[in-house]
């Protein structure tokens, strides 16, 4: 971090908070809060050139600083936002640790939470992930990004969904295990203050890792290495330290434009560092992962931070459905077994359109009262019509008609999946089949089916003297 941009009398007070800060938070984080300081400071020392310390500090200070800070910013509200909470920060923890520099007022009396301008509100339309299509882009032409020392970073940022400045926090010397299971990356994710965290990789990966690690530590040692990161600078004025994101985010931003990395639209796709971090979320749920599996594997807080990534898929399977019927959808003529298109001039709304699709195209399995959507890859017990297994269910012969066209549903299910060659519904759809037919023969013979009989129905011995 470099210092020499801070006013002189204010430069010991910014490194003794900094040195105190980066023993938790990321270097990125960091270089931020010596760049919003030295903002600070800078102003405080043009308008007492005297001071040395912030003793003097009062509100007074503080409202010509947000009138500044106003001009300074224009319209920029998360750049606002930002920099106040960071400010705030700062001015409540040097009040805590006592430091002598310290304002002799209470911080609340100096800073207000009114001062700080509200979060804009984000819809899932706001949060960049990477589609499918870009992707496939950047990984036939990721040999192409300079400087070449960067495409292991991209590989890991791809492979694992980590913040770039974990990343870049990671150490040659405890970043890869191997288990009998495989492969996993190790190393602090420090925003959540989740220590150890680790997520499976590829062996493929951990080769790319295997070989970095390699060159790395031959050419580290305790003065251009200290800290033995994996992605660090051995020369120059930042000799040490790990690489800095923004010249990571430029690379990129070099690269889409050098190897014409475009949209569906062909405008240029201009890829940010923290897009791979949401992509990754939405692969992990999309590819049936409990919502609470990818919590952990993203070190989030919190559950609600993983629903964004839900809220995405929501939106992204909407689009890629509303792609893939703009030459119309298309259901099985059973009889014939071939593909019928359905004129979409020929359905009244948009509801019927989606039951078309939900019916027709995913891997559903039919319900007493509807479709089960579940992932194929989420096991459910209780999927394939439990009340048909359970000892409880009583049914009679007047549910015959009921029963019959039950099993004439899930009968055309089962064909619609030997059309198409989808062996899930099939054997999903015979389990419930090979239950109900059991139960419509006995039926049909004038029996009453339950598994409990008679004794689950009636109060029997003794009990009957309850009833009396």
């Amino acid at each position: 971090m470099n210092f020499k941009d801070i006013p002189i009398p204010f430069r010991p007070l910014a490194k003794r908070y900094l040195k105190f800060r980066i023993s938790h938070l990321s270097l990125g984080q960091c270089t931020l809060d010596v760049r919003i300081l030295k903002l600070f400071f800078t102003f405080i020392h043009d308008k007492n050139p005297s001071w040395k310390d912030l003793n003097a500090l009062t509100r007074k200070d503080i409202e010509d600083y947000l009138i500044f800070h106003n001009k300074t910013f224009h319209d920029k509200i998360q750049s606002k936002r930002s920099y106040l909470i960071v400010l705030n920060v700062f001015l409540e923890t040097i009040e805590k640790l006592q430091f002598d520099e310290a304002p002799a007022l209470p911080v609340n009396l100096l800073l207000f939470k009114e001062d700080i301008p509200r979060p804009i509100k984000r819809s899932e339309n706001d949060i960049k992930y990477i589609p499918e299509g870009i992707l496939q882009q950047i990984e036939e032409k990721l040999e192409f990004l300079k400087p070449s020392k960067y495409i292991p970073i991209i590989v890991l940022l791809r492979a694992t969904g980590w913040r770039i400045s974990d990343i870049l926090n990671l150490r040659y010397d405890n970043c890869l295990e191997q288990t009998a299971q495989g492969w996993y990356l190790c190393g602090d994710i420090k925003k959540t203050q989740v220590m150890n965290h680790r997520v499976p990789i590829t062996k493929e990966v951990a080769e790319v890792m295997e070989a970095v690690i390699k060159v790395i530590k031959n050419q580290s040692n305790t003065i251009n290495n200290p800290k033995n990161y994996l992605f660090v600078l051995l020369e120059g004025v930042r000799r040490g330290r790990p690489y800095n994101y923004y010249d990571i985010r430029r690379s990129l931003k070099r690269f889409t434009e050098e190897q014409n990395i475009v949209d569906d639209s062909g405008k240029p796709f201009f890829i940010k560092n923290h897009a791979f971090r949401h992509t990754k979320g939405v692969e992990l749920l999309n590819n049936g992962m409990n919502i609470l599996h990818v919590q952990k594997w993203m070190a989030h807080a919190s559950p609600e931070m993983t629903l964004h990534y839900a809220k995405i898929l929501d939106t992204t399977m909407r689009k890629s459905w509303e792609e893939a019927t703009k030459q119309g959808i298309f259901r099985i003529d059973i009889e014939n077994k071939r593909p019928v298109k359905v004129e979409l001039t020929d359905i009244e709304n948009e509801d019927i359109i989606e039951w078309e699709y939900i019916r027709h195209n995913l891997d559903a399995v039919k319900m007493e009262l509807g479709y089960c959507m579940k992932p194929i890859k989420q096991p459910c017990p209780t999927q394939a019509n439990p009340c048909l297994s359970c000892r409880n269910f009583c049914t009679t012969p007047e549910f015959i008609p009921q029963f019959e066209m039950e099993i004439t549903e899930v009968k055309n299910v089962i064909e619609r999946g030997r059309a198409l060659g989808r062996q899930v519904w099939i054997d999903k759809n015979q389990t419930t089949l090979d239950r109900l037919e059991p139960i419509l023969e006995t039926l049909k013979n004038g029996t009453t089916h339950h598994l409990a009989g008679k004794k689950g129905r009636e109060y029997i011995g003794e009990e009957r003297t309850h009833e009396k």
